[in-house]
């Protein structure tokens, strides 16, 4: 009996222990549930607003910044999707000629909903693939811009690429349409096509063709759109 009353009083310490960790273990889920039904309460996230809201509020922002110095008159704010059809951006298009791309985060815990292109002078040019060339612009103030595998597709009077400093769907007059960027992977390259649909296809703003559109390649297949978005949420590009 002595040894066997030992043996239940020494047990005794062990469940208190088990009991202690698993006080602990409630107390920590109870603080994440709340923390995360705070989280869901106060932190605003891009499914809480309609399409028509957000394009409302990227117009507010965009004026605050853009409409102030003279620069720049007037705006329109257009929603542009990715190849999921989401909607994902949107495009700020400047007057009297200026552009701006903006990305769409999932909630604005690290930054704005919206951040806005790295890029305060955008401007493009319509090339097409050419495998083993390079093509070139000068710049007055820097080294200037190489474009591997390019040909450009349009020169000016001194052989020099057009530039272009209105957006792709302005200047190919389709923004009554829906418009899409998609991401690609080619060769391991990343970069994102500015395009519409064309009789179930998408078609390649930059170069004007239809494309057999897929995420990832293989082979230097299409040009792509230099946007200067990023996808990280830093606050130094809150729009």
């Amino acid at each position: 009996m002595g040894n066997q009353s030992h043996n239940i009083a020494g047990t005794a310490p062990q469940n208190n222990k088990i009991s202690k960790l698993r006080i602990i273990f409630v107390v920590f889920l109870t603080v994440i549930l709340v923390a995360a039904i705070v989280f869901d309460i106060l932190v605003d996230k891009s499914s809480d607003f309609t399409e028509k809201e957000h394009l409302a509020r990227v117009t507010d922002l965009a004026k605050k910044r853009y409409i102030v110095n003279g620069k720049y008159t007037d705006l329109q704010v257009y929603p542009i999707y990715n190849q999921d059809d989401k909607l994902q951006y949107f495009l700020i298009e400047l007057e009297p000629v200026g552009y701006m791309m903006v990305y769409l985060h999932k909630n604005n815990i690290y930054s704005s909903m919206y951040s806005r292109s790295t890029r305060s002078e955008m401007y493009w040019v319509r090339y097409a693939v050419e495998i083993g060339s390079y093509a070139y612009i000068k710049e007055e103030n820097g080294p200037g811009l190489a474009y591997q595998d390019a040909r450009w597709l349009e020169l000016d009077e001194n052989n020099e690429p057009i530039l272009h400093y209105s957006s792709p769907y302005k200047d190919a007059n389709v923004l009554n349409e829906k418009l899409f960027l998609l991401t690609v992977e080619q060769k391991g390259r990343f970069g994102e096509i500015a395009a519409v649909k064309r009789d179930g296809k998408f078609f390649n703003l930059i170069s004007m063709e239809p494309i057999d559109y897929k995420y990832k390649t293989d082979e230097i297949l299409w040009p792509v759109f230099s946007t200067g978005i990023i996808t990280e949420p830093l606050h130094i590009f809150d729009l």
